[in-house]
């Protein structure tokens, strides 16, 4: 089961745990999350529990395109060498860049994350080891046109109504680490009803009707990136061909101008102790804290 949590209590979240990086966060007692988050309400985290039960923090960052900041500047700050060098260059060729950004990230981006504008519809989920997430990528296109390039062929794609979105699987990885591993993904065509089953609390199955699209998952562009504890993984567009999967899921024209988006994740264990209390208000453990933890 995935828990979303409001729009406007994820973006202090997601500011919260980046700034609680940036001061050095240690223990529950050394932070009051009320001054970052203007309230004395901590977010509410209970739902999924167990040894294997994370937290995902999903926010896709949205500006004009070609902003020199996320563009160009934020990349000189962002350890890209943590994908191995022939995936890289497979990603290079499909028009996308990624890399993980350290636990004390520059002041600029902290500005970012907590902005209205440009911080677009950050989602902090609850859910389990191996178990799929959607990032959406801006809205919905009527038409859209992009290149596949593998090692054995090129491929075009041409496609309506389409919705781009990556799939985030998170397992654990080396010690003191999480394995993340994205996936570019597009939802589109007319929808169809299909039936599909569902597992109530109780355990018992039954068939529903849904609404469902097309949905094409494209492999070629698949990498895996492990962090650690506060780090955050941030998915772009890299270079100038238009025709790539990475110009098209990051870039699109828009009435108000076109803009560039950049796709944040962070990734924690859910606590075991999920009711520790800070210093004013008894409920869950801030993601702040968590973030911080040794896996």
């Amino acid at each position: 089961m995935l828990i979303f949590t409001r729009i406007a209590e994820l973006r202090s979240v997601l500011l919260l745990a980046a700034l609680c990086g940036a001061q050095g966060c240690v223990h529950p007692g050394s932070l009051d999350p009320t001054q970052w988050m203007g309230s004395n309400k901590t977010l509410g985290l209970k739902g999924v529990e167990g040894t294997d039960a994370i937290i995902v923090c999903l926010a896709v960052v949205e500006r004009p395109v070609n902003d020199p900041y996320i563009h160009s500047a934020l990349w000189e700050m962002v350890d890209e060498q943590v994908i191995p060098f022939e995936c890289k260059v497979r990603l290079a060729e499909n028009g996308i860049r990624s890399g993980v950004l350290g636990g004390q990230p520059p002041q600029a981006f902290l500005d970012i994350l907590g902005s209205d504008r440009s911080c677009i519809n950050p989602r902090q989920i609850q859910t389990r080891f191996g178990q799929p997430v959607v990032a959406t990528i801006g809205s919905t296109r009527d038409e859209i046109s992009y290149r596949l390039k593998s090692a054995n062929e090129n491929q075009d794609w041409h496609q309506a109504k389409a919705t781009c979105q990556w799939e985030v699987i998170v397992v654990p990885g080396e010690p003191g680490r999480l394995k993340v591993t994205l996936c570019p993904l597009v939802k589109h065509g007319e929808s169809q009803m299909s039936p599909r089953a569902v597992q109530d609390k109780s355990g018992i199955l039954t068939w529903q009707l849904q609404s469902q699209q097309q949905i094409e998952r494209h492999v070629t562009g698949q990498f895996e990136v492990e962090t650690r504890p506060g780090e955050f993984v941030l998915v772009g567009a890299a270079g100038e061909n238009k025709e790539t999967i990475g110009n098209a899921w990051f870039r699109q024209p828009d009435p108000r101008g076109s803009v560039q988006r950049m796709l944040v994740i962070r990734t924690a264990r859910k606590s075991a102790d999920s009711t520790i209390v800070n210093q004013q208000t008894e409920g869950p453990r801030p993601l702040a804290l968590l973030a911080q933890e040794t896996y």
